[in-house]
């Protein structure tokens, strides 16, 4: 899980504009925090004044650093400067201490501009993703004497491709291998991975965008919000010929997310479904959840929000569910101003769904909750409002309702949803399976 890990870097440091003044630093990322450059001995832009180095913003930033597979080009990209002290009072900063936090990093390549179109690909990885993907290379034989068995010749599995347009294609791809632990052990291992081509160049940050909207698709199988675990950048202009084979440089890309990630809560995950039970219809709802990208995404980016676990419950909880739900029926089944009729007709769609049906809310409630939260309403104002621990429970209770809605869009029938929900509620030991 390289991006949700700890990097350190050793090397020198320059803008593109002025090649030749390299200055030593020390590069740092910190998964959940920052990406932080330390320059020791000098300035990148501006001048020593006084015991303080006053620092310009840059948008790029080169290096040359040491990693654990030899020398590699970086770049950091939106770079603001914090200044230094000068440590003798040398009007030329010669003996400077410089600091940068930056936005993005890219370890193997040199980048000037953000806008550039160099990429053709990029490669991205997620926890869990051989769990949700479980397209199993290696097989056990066990009746005999134990022995492991890969069904592939080389270790690479058969890729699944899906054209999104004429230009997009999204692949789902893996290896599988072993290694030594020591001579007399060895440890096997699996990767899957997805891949977004362009038959045409790309900036970096609309292959980024476009592989993230696969990301929340990903969170909403997993039902919890799922960061990237590896980001690779690919340019065919900028390869390496094996064998008379040729394979492009990858280029690791590194940011710092805004949402605090523990990698240990990672270790299992309850899924609302998995690749073996939509491969047969997979591009179908790959192609669907692409044209859809555009008015969905922030009813799927809410769903996402309200399903992944919260420490405190706030109001704005129960908000996000009910601003999804409007979204939904206003943007894919009618303009409905009465909030009321609209969650009646909801309901009335998804009748015979146990756990939508079951579990339905008292109406009243939900309406008066609504407006007296949204609204910021006096106390008293609205006599059905839940508060505390009961509005967490109504929020719970429309919850399987607005999962029911994504799912339609992805176009699972109404039999499809019922069984879906039932087994994840089951998995997850939730109350909402024993209230009838």
């Amino acid at each position: 899980m390289v991006m949700l890990e700890k990097k350190e870097y050793q090397g020198y440091f320059y803008t593109p504009e002025t090649p030749d003044k390299k200055i030593s630093g020390i590069l740092y990322f910190y998964p959940n925090e920052k990406i932080r450059l330390e320059l020791i001995g000098g300035c990148l832009s501006g001048k020593g004044i006084g015991f303080t180095c006053i620092q310009k913003d840059l948008k790029a930033i080169f290096g040359v650093v040491r990693t654990e597979s030899g020398v590699a080009n970086i770049t950091l990209l939106n770079c603001y400067g914090s200044g230094g002290k000068n440590s003798n009072n040398l009007q030329n900063c010669e003996i400077c201490l410089t600091n940068y936090s930056c936005s993005y990093l890219l370890l193997g390549k040199h980048l000037a501009d953000k806008e550039d179109k160099v990429f053709d690909k990029i490669r991205v990885s997620f926890p869990n993703f051989n769990d949700w993907y479980r397209d199993n290379n290696i097989q056990f034989d066990c009746e005999d004497n134990f022995t492991a068995i890969f069904k592939t010749t080389n270790g690479h599995k058969s890729p699944k491709k899906i054209q999104l347009n004429e230009k997009e294609t999204l692949i789902i791809n893996g290896y599988s291998g072993y290694y030594h632990i020591n001579p007399h052990e060895r440890c096997l291992y699996e990767r899957s991975y997805i891949e977004l081509e362009n038959t045409e160049k790309s900036k970096l940050f609309d292959l980024l965008v476009n592989i993230g909207w696969f990301k929340d698709f990903y969170s909403f199988a997993a039902m919890t919000s799922m960061p990237f675990s590896e980001i690779y950048l690919y340019d065919n202009d900028d390869s390496k010929v094996i064998d008379g084979t040729s394979y492009p440089n990858p280029v690791m890309l590194f940011f710092v997310t805004e949402e605090k990630i523990d990698k240990d809560k990672f270790s299992y995950c309850h899924f609302l479904f998995d690749f073996q039970k939509i491969e047969s219809n997979f591009g179908t709802i790959m192609q669907k959840w692409y044209e859809k990208k555009e008015n969905s995404e922030p009813i799927i980016q809410q769903l996402i929000s309200s399903v992944t676990y919260h420490r405190f419950i706030k109001s704005s909880d129960f908000l996000i569910v009910i601003q999804a739900i409007d979204g939904y029926y206003t943007r894919f089944e009618k303009d409905e101003r009465d909030f009321k009729k609209l969650l009646t007709d909801l309901y009335d769609k998804y009748i015979g769904i146990q756990i939508i049906t079951n579990n339905k809310p008292n109406l009243d409630q939900v309406v008066d909750s609504r407006h007296y939260y949204s609204h910021l309403l006096p106390v008293g104002k609205k006599k059905n409002v839940c508060i505390g621990f009961e509005l967490y429970g109504l929020a719970e209770r429309l919850k399987p309702l607005l999962i029911g809605c994504v799912l339609t869009l992805l176009g699972f029938d109404n039999k499809e949803i019922d069984e879906l929900l039932q087994n994840y509620y089951q998995q997850i030991g939730s109350m909402l399976i024993k209230t009838r």
